[in-house]
């Protein structure tokens, strides 16, 4: 079948676009019309493959749709919100706050409803259980049943994917175009993960539930793009891995991989077509042993762990005409130095550099005074200062403001004015050191025992009384009463078991509209 012309504004697979972030708005990506040639497939999978429709359709008319407990899954009957709400503060990122669980109250009108159970999909399967009806039946259940109590709906209608803020930062990842046959080529320069900024964001791990759903639902519009501009159906993709780079500290990525890889095993099988592992250092093998034992036998033979001669791989598989520049590739899309995606290291001396001078100007301001207080050997001084919602303030444009900590208020207004305040301090220890740190506590309603636990904003560190006056700041975001809390200074002396040391300090909170 002839393929078809391809729309100017395709926002992802024009020409006019390569290496571009997995994390484009969701919504805002083209669903492209055109013909399609669907796969041929034989009788007898015709068969299976209405097999498993009549299969599925019983149970899910029945009713009956449930996790199997046999499947020991990390995030059954979690929301995706639960994990948001859960770790907000280590993101700019706001989500609305319409929830469909409260407007879709019956989950499975939240699922998948079966007009929409594609022949090429049911397939993908019966693949990844050997045809066996009852094994892909529950399979195709199961992904169902995440569908809806993950809330992939309500996840992929948000203006920006949850964290993606913080992922960009570390994790040089990019939407190549497409390989010779078609299929969408995925870059990944895994050697130049920024481990200390993955340190320093300290994201947990289930955040990389709520990015590969994201980054897994992008790709199925990608594929439908791809499809038609092919005229035929594509369903699985191409991926180049560079390991240059790559040492012993990047095995701490391995759980985030662990939970990455669940979700492309469980609910989106046979989406793989191959890996391309290059530049593969020796010692990698440990680190594999250690990756393999997350992946299916199927998916095992799929990733090639290529050294330093890989061309010939890349050309037959990717293509050279159109494979990255740095693989011995011919690509003539991408300008600059290279095709395969380098994340940007921001100059994080200047921005605390700016940081300090602002916070530096605050403290000379009218009614700020500076406290001398003394802590004990073993004993730990805290400062709380309330976080209060303020309507009336302005929505702040400052982009990297982090969201505060604390559950969302579902009934609230989506258009209400957000709420920023900075928290500024700055100390400074006479002799010695003293281990600082800032935590944030959310209220816990009526019950204050049933507040959450504080969550750590700033880590801890300890500062030498060589390192002179010590300033930071952070900005807070609220969006309603129920983001209120409190943002506790922590300086530390547990660790010396005979010293008291003393300490200078001024702290502040601004409005962000006078920051």
């Amino acid at each position: 079948m002839a393929s078809a012309s391809l729309p100017p504004n395709w926002p992802l697979l024009s020409p006019q676009r390569t290496s571009i972030p997995l994390y484009e708005k969701y919504s805002s990506i083209v669903i492209p019309s055109g013909p399609i040639e669907e796969p041929a497939f034989t009788d007898e999978e015709k068969k299976l493959i209405e097999d498993l429709r009549q299969s599925a359709l019983t149970i899910f008319n029945n009713r009956e749709v449930k996790t199997s407990s046999d499947l020991k899954s990390p995030i059954v009957g979690v929301h995706w919100r639960d994990i948001y709400n859960a770790y907000k503060h280590k993101t700019n990122v706001v989500v609305t706050t319409r929830d469909h669980r409260e407007t879709q109250p019956d989950p499975y009108q939240r699922m998948p409803q079966p007009a929409t159970w594609k022949d090429y999909h049911l397939h993908q399967f019966l693949v990844a259980r050997k045809n066996d009806i009852q094994k892909a039946t529950e399979m195709f259940i199961n992904y169902l049943d995440w569908y809806s109590s993950f809330g992939v709906d309500d996840l992929m209608e948000q203006e920006q994917c949850p964290f993606r803020d913080q992922v960009v930062q570390f994790a040089p990842e990019r939407l190549h175009f497409t390989d010779k046959t078609g299929r969408p080529l995925i870059c990944w320069n895994a050697g130049q993960i920024r481990m200390e900024v993955f340190f320093k964001l300290d994201l947990p791990l289930d955040v990389a539930f709520i990015l590969q759903t994201y980054k897994r639902f992008v790709l199925l519009k990608v594929f439908q793009q791809a499809s038609v501009l092919h005229g035929r159906r594509i369903t699985n993709v191409v991926s180049l891995v560079d390991l240059a780079g790559f040492t012993m500290t990047h095995r701490h990525g391995v759980p985030w991989i662990k939970n990455t890889t669940f979700i492309d095993r469980e609910y989106f099988p046979e989406t793989l077509y191959r890996t391309i592992v290059i530049n593969t250092p020796g010692f990698f093998t440990i680190i594999w042993k250690l990756v393999a034992g997350f992946l299916d036998e199927r998916t095992k033979h799929k990733i090639a762990l290529l050294g330093h001669h890989y061309q010939q791989e890349v050309s037959e598989v990717v293509g050279i005409e159109v494979a990255p520049r740095e693989c011995g590739g011919q690509c003539t899309r991408c300008e600059g130095d290279g095709c395969m995606p380098l994340v940007a290291t921001p100059d994080e001396a200047e921005v605390e550099a700016q940081r300090a001078q602002q916070v530096q100007a605050w403290e000379v301001e009218p009614g700020i005074s500076s406290t001398e207080t003394t802590v004990g050997a073993r004993n730990v001084h805290k400062i709380k200062v309330p976080l209060l919602y303020t309507s009336s303030t302005p929505n702040g444009d400052d982009p990297s403001s982090p969201a505060t900590p604390g559950d969302k208020d579902d009934n609230s207004n989506n258009n209400a004015p957000l709420d920023r305040k900075t928290m500024w301090w700055s100390f400074q220890v006479a002799s010695k050191d003293i281990e600082f740190s800032l935590q944030f506590e959310g209220h816990g309603g009526a019950n204050e025992r049933d507040a959450p636990p504080p969550v750590t904003i700033v880590h801890p560190k300890k500062y030498h009384a060589s390192d002179g006056v010590v300033r930071g700041s952070h900005t807070f975001t609220f969006s309603s009463t129920a983001d209120e809390g409190q943002c506790v200074l922590v300086w530390n002396n547990h660790y010396s078991y005979y010293n008291s040391k003393h300490i200078t300090e001024k702290h502040g909170l601004k409005s962000v509209e006078s920051v």
